[in-house]
């Protein structure tokens, strides 16, 4: 009996890294020309609607934030969900002029734009429904302010050095709101 489950979980292993290499596959193949998934994520949506596909976007990211903070509270662990900013959202902050040259892609056409900066209103719209479902939230296009510093490394959101830290800082504050 030992033998034989010892070789189905072997059985069960392959099949499931063969199955992460077809899906990787199939999903570098959906993005050829295009964004990676790890820039975009689903490509599928039940609409071809910008707002309602940014509104299920957006109850996707509320209804996990809820999942995951029960999850884990259960367990006793503390739970933290946070928005993280990004260079297109109207009002966060105003951007260095070597963000403007090198950090941002004002084209509206361009694959991220519209929901980086229209989208994002959506998820800071589920921010209300997250507190009242108990879930510790920070939104993070808050705390960044005005620095008289760069702070994004590329087009796509991701912090340098400086605006990691910043991050880290107010994720700090945030966690010690929250713990006892």
């Amino acid at each position: 009996g030992r033998l034989i489950i010892e070789r189905l979980n072997d059985r069960s292993d392959f099949l499931e890294a063969q199955a992460a290499l077809q899906l990787e596959a199939r999903m570098a193949e959906l993005s050829k020309g295009k964004l990676s998934y790890p820039q975009t994520g689903p490509l599928h949506w039940t609409t071809d609607s910008f707002d309602e596909a940014m509104a299920e976007s957006a109850a996707v990211w509320r209804r996990a934030g809820i999942t995951l903070n029960g999850m884990i509270q259960a367990r006793g662990i503390p739970y933290l969900h946070g928005l993280q900013p990004n260079q297109y959202f109207p009002g966060t902050r105003t951007l260095t002029e070597w963000e403007k040259d090198n950090a941002y892609n004002g084209d509206p056409e361009s694959e991220f734009y519209r929901p980086l900066s229209e989208g994002y209103a959506y998820f800071t719209n589920e921010i209300p429904a997250l507190k009242n479902a108990g879930v510790p939230i920070v939104n993070l296009t808050d705390y960044l302010g005005d620095p008289p510093i760069t702070i994004y490394s590329d087009n796509f959101s991701h912090f340098n050095h400086d605006g990691n830290r910043l991050l880290a800082e107010a994720v700090v504050k945030a966690v010690s709101d929250i713990l006892p």
